[in-house]
């Protein structure tokens, strides 16, 4: 029996990286648009069968690189891409997951970071297929790679789509950014993190070493994975259970 499909934590990201990697098997998609042939752009939504949404994927480290190169060939032009990058450390979770999803051909949307322009790799009839190389030499995690090879230069995306955490991104007018906090041991009630310059925007979500990803909340957080977000004076609250150590990073993900 497989695990079901679901997103795995995600980590660090950098700028030149990528903000967020969505993705979805090709067999969850029900409508897929055809690109503009002017602008090469996907302008209509990517619509998923009943029930399914797009899953956070695994690319977790500094640079998660996305790469494009040409290839001619007797038989015409090609774009050969990839993504590389690493997990978060292990479990038996993320190795089986990733076992798991060597098993589909995968639809991916990458934000980059710095121009939050949103590339598409991989279609309903070509998707893009993921490979994993584990290896514990220096560290406990896995190598993750993406290939996908297709006729047309990759299509930017301006549709919306909704994350497996119920958040909706518009491409076309949001702007997605990433901001790390390190704690200092020395917070408000040891759970505060004053973020003023962040005052009146949207949180979509807070990863956190060890406990992964945290739901912004605008009541009191209950549990180690919600984060209270009060966005009239920009505070994030921890529950006091679970306070901010020094040198915890946290990874803040926000439009």
């Amino acid at each position: 029996m497989w695990l079901p499909l679901t997103s795995i934590p995600r980590g660090l990201v950098a700028p030149g990286s990528a903000c967020l990697i969505a993705a979805v098997p090709i067999e969850w998609i029900a409508t897929f648009p055809s690109p503009n042939p002017i602008t090469n752009n996907l302008e209509g939504n990517i619509t998923l069968a009943t029930g399914r949404t797009w899953l956070r994927l695994i690319l977790a480290s500094r640079k998660r690189t996305l790469r494009e190169t040409i290839n001619r060939a007797a038989a015409g032009i090609t774009y050969p891409t990839s993504i590389t990058g690493n997990t978060v450390g292990a479990s038996n979770l993320i190795h089986h997951q990733l076992y798991n999803y060597t098993r589909h051909r995968w639809v991916i949307l990458y934000t980059e970071a710095g121009t939050n322009i949103v590339y598409v790799i991989g279609n309903p009839n070509a998707g893009a297929i993921i490979n994993f190389d584990y290896n514990n030499q220096n560290a406990t995690q896995s190598q993750i790679s993406i290939q996908y090879t297709g006729t047309q230069r990759l299509p930017v995306y301006q549709g919306t789509y909704t994350l497996d955490n119920s958040v909706t991104i518009t491409p076309g007018d949001q702007t997605i950014q990433v901001l790390f906090y390190y704690g200092t041991g020395n917070e408000p009630n040891n759970t505060d993190i004053l973020l003023p310059q962040l005052a009146g925007r949207s949180i979509l979500f807070v990863s956190r070493p060890v406990y992964g990803d945290l739901q912004p909340v605008t009541a009191d957080p209950t549990g180690q994975n919600q984060i209270q977000w009060d966005a009239v004076n920009g505070t994030l609250r921890l529950p006091a259970e679970y306070p901010i150590q020094e040198n915890e990073q946290f990874t803040i993900l926000y439009r």
